[in-house]
């Protein structure tokens, strides 16, 4: 009996599984920009032992779509440019990863709809957030949602300190925005201190978050535990669990007692639990 080239291909297709979703964190606050959302993507492209590349399925689909707004968010309007592409999604809530007392607050609420109590743990909250390359996204809602929270209520100093992990200082994302909050005066900035960590900004030598913050470990001893900071990390598996480790670290370093590291990794653990401590972990 003679094969039927058409039926093999048919029943080689029905083996695969389909293509998987991929999931992005949103990098806008519906607040702020309440018609848009926004995501931050790492575009993929990697090079085998053979020397041929392979680009990243979803990624890469996304670069080559048409935009219909620049990207100084103007919409784009010209006689010989193609149509704006329409890319499929759904939208997964997480309640996980939000702002202090933001759990309970649903997507689709508009900043007139929010409480001056709604207001008060969000911008009461000392915060720590760690950020690894594309990690940065859901931060960037983080300090949106709270410039427009501050436009609602009355301005509260505390601490919000945001450590940065890129190779380089041209792949930070979000310069511009971050210059800006830098530039603001003290007393009005949304974030006090923006560490950038550049892994590769030398050639032959390597830093990552992780070793950087045992040259701040008081400042984040101070917040962490004598401000009860709420802590975010959001990156790779392994460079949110490095950045656990550093944490603990600290934790046994700075601690007025002598910590054993296992004692040391029980307060994450607590923190983790309680909900002051909250990782948005991909790959």
């Amino acid at each position: 009996m003679k094969e039927n080239p058409l039926i093999i291909s048919y029943l080689f297709f029905q083996l695969l599984p389909p293509i998987q979703p991929r999931y992005y964190s949103i990098s806008s606050s519906n607040f702020y920009y309440p018609n848009q959302l926004h995501i931050t993507v790492s575009v993929v492209t990697n090079r085998t032992p053979k020397g041929s590349v392979r680009e990243g399925l979803c990624s890469n689909y996304l670069q080559r779509t048409t935009p219909m707004f620049s990207q100084d968010y103007q919409k784009i309007f010209s006689p010989h440019s193609q149509k704006p592409s329409k890319v499929r999604l759904f939208i997964s809530p997480n309640s996980y990863f939000r702002l202090p007392g933001q759990e309970s607050l649903t997507s689709h609420m508009m900043p007139y709809e929010i409480t001056k109590v709604d207001s008060l743990l969000p911008l009461n909250s000392p915060i720590l957030m760690f950020a690894v390359g594309s990690g940065i996204a859901p931060f960037r809602s983080f300090w949106q949602e709270i410039q427009t929270l501050q436009r609602l209520c009355s301005y509260v100093k505390v601490e919000r300190i945001l450590f940065i992990g890129v190779r380089t200082p041209n792949a930070l994302l979000f310069a511009k925005e971050l210059q800006d909050i830098i530039n603001e005066t003290n007393d009005k900035r949304l974030l006090t201190a923006i560490i950038p960590v550049y892994s590769r900004a030398r050639p032959g030598t390597k830093k990552y978050i992780q070793e950087v913050m045992s040259e701040y470990k008081h400042m984040v001893y101070s917040i962490l535990i004598q401000q009860n900071a709420y802590i975010y990390i959001c990156g790779s598996i392994q460079s949110c669990l490095d950045i656990e480790s550093a944490l603990a670290s600290i934790i046994q370093l700075c601690h007025p007692n002598k910590l054993t590291q296992l004692e040391a990794m029980n307060i994450i653990k607590q923190l983790a639990e309680t909900g002051r401590l909250r990782k948005d972990m991909y790959g």
